[in-house]
Order: C-alpha cells, then structure tokens, then sequence
C-alpha cells in the first residue's frame, strides 16, 4: 500500500474523531457554562478542606505502606531466591516480575508523596505549626523509605542478573544501569519508553481539554493550563530530539 493509500483510508477515520471530540467538547462546555456555580465551590472547598486536614497522616501512611510492601517483596523473592534453579526459567522470570511490581509501588507512592508534600507548602497558613511539622517529617520519611526500598529491589535484581550495574544513590544511576543491560533489554525498554511517550500524549491532551472546561467553572487562570503545555512540550522536543541523536549516530557508525 502506497502513502497516498494510506493517507486516503486514514483520512476520514482522522475527520471523524476530530468532529466527534468537537461535539463532545461543546456540549460539555455548553454544559459547563449553565451550570450552577455554588456546588462546583462547595466540592473544592471541602477537597481542599480535607486534604489539608489528611495530608500529615496520608504522608506517613505512604512511608509505613511502601516500606511493607517492599520488606514483604524482599523477602518473598530472596525466600525463592534461596532454593532457585537456574535453569528454571518460570521461577526467575515470577521474581523478575514480583520485583517489577515493587518499583511500581515504590515509584507510585513517590508520586503521590510529592503532591502530599505540597499541601502543606502550599497551604501553610492553614496548617499548626505541630501539623507542618508531622507533614515535613513525613515527607521525609517517605522520601528516605522509598529511596532505600528502590535500592533494596535494585540489589535483589542484581542477584537475579548478576551482570547488572549502578547504585540509587549514584546521580547517574539511570546511564550506569542502561550501559549494563543487552541489545535485547534495551529494545525492550526502546519500546516502553514509545508507549510512556504516547500514553504522556493523550494524557496532556485529556488534561488541557479538561482544564479548558473547568476554567469555566472555577476560573482559576491559566497557570495550570500553562504547566501542562509546558510538560507536553518538553517531553516531545526531548523525544524527537534524541531520535535525531540517535539516528545521526547511525549515520556516523555506517
């Protein structure tokens, strides 16, 4: 199929979900726009009344979750790691997958401990002083657990696959452990990395059609918006500029 084929099947596909989101868009900003504004108030006001109030303890609930979720991993993968064959595969690729769904965690929780973390920054005020306090320290301690938690996984990894370098605690930790990993693992995270960045993609674009709307309602400006594009932005321009790296590499190597 040539690309003018391509184009002329693809084409209309294209029209139809630009119409679709167009309508959907106007319908619900339509929808938006003669909505009543005191309940939209009421719902920030008592989210942000209960964040302020659960954030000190959500932050240490994170550090006390993700320290026994990884100390219930470790233990699980070095309990098989103990009586492992190594020619059985099934085995090692059930703690490859076990240690995977530690970092998830770990990382997740990291996520949502930053947001938590800015609660009381950004809402001091609101918060006691003995309050500001357990919110710092949980923090803290939520960064302390999850940065030993991904170390304690990454050395377990080691042991699974001894040729494996790079610590945590190494800036370049990231390029360390890339450099240790084969053709085949590399095209594998090849692969993630294009599905990480479609998936950033439709989520900027979901989030700007949905903080489009919302100005409607709670008309908070455009720093929000901005914050997104700028994400939006930099992930695309770091995307095609390291293809464009990448491939005047493999023009040189020729």
């Amino acid at each position: 199929m040539n690309t003018k084929s391509e184009n002329r099947k693809a084409l209309p596909k294209f029209f139809l979900i630009i119409l679709c989101s167009l309508v959907v868009g106007v319908l619900l900003g339509i929808g938006i726009a003669f909505a009543e504004g005191g309940w939209t108030r009421q719902f920030a006001s008592a989210v942000h009344k209960g964040l302020v109030a659960a954030a000190p303890w959500l932050l240490w609930g994170l550090a006390v979750l993700t320290l026994g979720a990884v100390l219930i991993i470790r233990h699980t993968v070095k309990r098989r790691l103990a009586v492992w064959q190594e020619e059985d595969e099934e085995a090692l690729q059930a703690m490859d997958g076990l240690l995977n769904i530690g970092m998830l965690v770990n990382n997740v929780f990291t996520i949502f401990s930053y947001f938590l973390a800015a609660v009381p920054l950004c809402c001091f005020q609101e918060f006691s002083g003995i309050a500001f306090i357990v919110s710092l320290a949980g923090f803290i301690a939520c960064m302390a657990v999850m940065t030993v938690g991904q170390q304690l996984l990454v050395d377990l990894t080691k042991k699974l696959y001894p040729e494996k370098r790079g610590s945590v605690y190494d800036p370049k930790f990231q390029k360390t452990w890339y450099a240790s990993c084969d053709e085949a693992e590399r095209a594998m995270i090849g692969q993630a990395a294009m599905t990480a960045y479609k998936a950033g993609s439709y989520t900027c674009l979901l989030l700007w059609l949905i903080l489009v709307l919302s100005n409607l309602l709670f008309d908070f400006g455009l720093m929000p918006i901005a914050v997104v594009m700028t994400v939006w932005l930099v992930m695309t321009v770091s995307y095609i500029t390291a293809c464009m790296r990448l491939e005047q590499r493999k023009v040189s190597a020729k």
